[in-house]
């Protein structure tokens, strides 16, 4: 499992954003995700494949949608390892 810090630095999302895109559901961390304060999300790979691709598809202009759409593809078709 990977911190939001390691997250971010792998790639290239903000510890903002990747709070953002937590709390509104587009990618919520599959490691654990924080309850409470003091509480830290933890990332795994398939989290990390997901940001990439989120990150991707945003500097492409792609619809929030379509990317929300990818996201669940993503979720479904390459579970955990």
């Amino acid at each position: 499992k990977l911190s939001i810090a390691t997250v971010s630095s792998l790639t290239g999302a903000s510890l903002r954003m990747l709070d953002y895109w937590a709390r509104t559901k587009l990618l919520r961390p599959s490691g654990h995700d924080a309850n409470g304060k003091g509480s830290r999300r933890q990332y795994t790979f398939q989290d990390v494949v997901a940001i990439l691709a989120i990150c991707k598809l945003r500097e492409r202009n792609c619809p929030l949608q379509k990317i929300r759409i990818t996201v669940r593809y993503l979720k479904e078709n390459y579970p955990h390892a």
